[in-house]
């Protein structure tokens, strides 16, 4: 993938930065000097058209850039403070959200918060881990040990540390050691604190490749070509874990390693920008500070939990392409595009939107009515809505079926390329709505939810797209047409320059007239509610207890030991109302558990 293309495309170029410093005076002591002459830093910048020269000869610019979430300096600087030079043993690890705090917020999947370090354990291995200050009331921090990273649950014989104090791990089996921090409030408090923690000696160190911190060589002469002694390697791109098998990593020892970690990178900060997380204060719309765990082993899904992506496509560690571009997706994916499984379908809005980062182009198949594979990829088109309302052809689109995933995935594309920022305000206005889940019941049904994305895909797109989805047999409530006609906004090929302030001064003197009317019809229907309860007892005895062992799907509806009835939620929590295990019991027994709501709602 072509450098010059992201930088065209997000305008990320430090344009003040074309002074060579070799002339500057004395320079400050900045968090990337003493990484100057670190190969492995220069050639991670270099992905970036970027120097330690240049940072050093603009340091307000380079400084506010590492500061801005969406910049990968952001994030290598991130990476410089988790990880020691020459695989010293003295960690800062970053706390992370408790895994349903995380989903609860961000409404996608789960994020792993265990960091792999260098130091691999063997059963009976004894090794001393020294954590520093930090507020135990809200911070867990623990050290386990990583074994099959190719399975979702993957983290074994977890210890608790004490803060400024040590703790004596003692490894049950082989494997990677690892070390967490999660912060257990749900309004992620202590986003950006990192944790010291150092572990002492015993076990054996096997390099990792740390984008920013190791070099092409490296991992060409020797990181490569030395796994673990469970065939593993082990790779950290900033923002992901990525675990190889020894044969995949050893074809690949002459591959550009570089290149692809700056990829893995540009995935995640791109969709994070798509989903409206950005460098805002409000903890809704903070990038996640939890990692990918990609694996090459196996091929190829996503999970919800652990952020678990296989990838292994190949032979080799390839260049990103559309499966990984698509595995990725599926992390990103929220309840406002996931309506009457689209799973499949709007996941591909996170893949258009890297694939267009990343080439500068768009999958045909993806964004253009009739197109097929041998399409190849095409520009993007920004007038894309317009043009399907002038000659696109009709769709069926709530029809929906196997095999339609990219018909349907057309429409979510034509949004994207018409409308810059529809989606980052979507996925603002849906966290906002849906609250960590507190107003989880207002989208407890499919329409409900269409409802929400048509009228704020209108609002956000600055246009009334009633026009839009009626062509493309996209279901929505009278209620929800009404509420778009209110907004009083333009046709999709109508401009948007005079119009814009219109609907400012329309609610002033709608208040004034509103309360009049209201008495009167309050008493009418006061005897209509009365009738309501009656359906209420009588399906009960038809639902059935809850079981464990029981494999429950999304609508399913269950009565609980406390004799209520609970309704299982839709994707991405659908898998969490199955329960096998004593740990998930405890959490996620409807209305029992200490996560129930994660995985139910009330049913009324």
């Amino acid at each position: 993938m072509k450098k010059s293309v992201y930088l065209l495309l997000t305008g990320v170029v430090m344009t003040p930065l074309v002074a060579a410093a070799a002339d500057a005076g004395p320079q400050e002591n900045y968090w990337w000097s003493g990484e100057v002459q670190n190969t492995g830093f220069q050639q991670a910048l270099k992905q970036f058209d970027l120097t330690p020269q240049q940072l050093t000869s603009d340091p307000q610019t380079a400084l506010a850039r590492s500061r801005d979430r969406n910049d990968p300096l952001y994030w290598i600087k991130r990476t410089l403070e988790i990880y020691p030079a020459d695989n010293g043993r003295e960690f800062k690890i970053p706390v992370t959200e408790v895994h349903a705090n995380g989903r609860a917020r961000t409404h996608a999947h789960g994020r792993t918060g265990h960091f792999i370090t260098p130091i691999f354990v063997q059963a009976g291995d004894k090794i001393k881990v020294s954590a520093g200050n930090y507020n135990d009331n809200q911070i867990d921090c623990s050290v386990s040990t990583g074994v099959k990273f190719n399975d979702e649950n993957h983290i074994f014989d977890v210890i608790k540390l004490v803060k400024n104090s040590n703790v004596e791990y003692q490894a049950k089996q082989q494997g990677t050691l690892m070390l967490a921090c999660f912060d257990k409030t749900r309004d992620i408090q202590h986003y950006e604190t990192m944790v010291p923690i150092t572990v002492g000696s015993g076990g054996k160190t096997h390099p990792i490749f740390i984008f920013g911190r190791s070099s092409q060589q490296e991992w060409e002469t020797q990181i490569s070509q030395t796994p673990n002694p469970l065939g593993q390697v082990l790779l950290f791109s900033g923002r992901s874990r990525l675990y190889a098998p020894a044969a995949k990593a050893k074809a690949s020892a002459h591959d550009d390693i570089i290149s692809l970690m700056r990829e893995h990178l540009l995935m995640t900060i791109e969709s994070d920008k798509v989903n409206g997380f950005d460098s805002t204060q409000s903890a809704l719309n903070l990038p996640t500070q939890g990692l990918i765990n990609a694996s090459y082993e196996g091929c190829c899904s996503a999970a919800g939990g652990q952020g678990l992506v296989r990838i292994g496509f190949s032979n080799k560690l390839r260049p990103t392409a559309w499966g990984e571009w698509h595995e990725y997706g599926h992390q990103y994916q929220f309840g406002g595009v996931t309506w009457s499984g689209l799973t499949e379908v709007s996941v591909n809005i996170y893949s258009v939107a890297i694939q267009h980062l990343l080439t500068g182009k768009v999958n045909a198949k993806a964004c253009f009515q009739n197109k097929s594979d041998k399409d190849g990829v095409v520009p993007r088109d920004p007038d894309a809505v317009v043009n399907f309302l002038k000659s696109g052809e009709p769709y069926q689109f709530d029809q929906g079926g196997s095999g339609t995933e990219f018909a349907r995935m057309v429409m979510f594309c034509q949004l994207l390329s018409s409308y810059d920022n529809l989606y980052p305000q979507l996925g603002k206005a849906w966290r906002a709505a849906y609250h960590y889940g507190d107003n989880a019941a207002q989208f407890n049904t499919a329409q409900k939810t269409k409802d929400w994305f048509v009228i704020n895909a209108s609002r956000f797109s600055g246009h009334d797209l009633r026009s839009f989805f009626d062509k493309w047999g996209l279901g929505y409530s009278a209620a929800a047409a009404a509420e778009i006609v209110n907004l009083r906004l333009p046709a999709p090929d109508e401009l948007i320059s005079e119009p814009e302030p219109q609907p400012e001064p329309q609610p002033e003197p709608q208040p004034e007239p509103q309360p009049e009317p209201q008495p009167e019809p309050q008493p009418e229907p006061q005897p209509e509610p009365q009738p309501e309860p009656q359906p209420e007892p009588q399906p009960q005895p038809g639902y059935p207890a809850f079981s464990d062992n029981t494999v429950y799907h999304a609508g399913d509806i269950v009565k609980s030991r406390n004799g209520k009835l609970y309704q299982c939620k839709p994707w991405p929590y659908t898998g969490w109302c199955t329960v096998k295990t004593a740990a998930q019991m405890l959490h996620y027994e409807p209305g029992m558990g200490l996560n129930w709501k994660e995985a139910w709602t009330l049913y009324q």
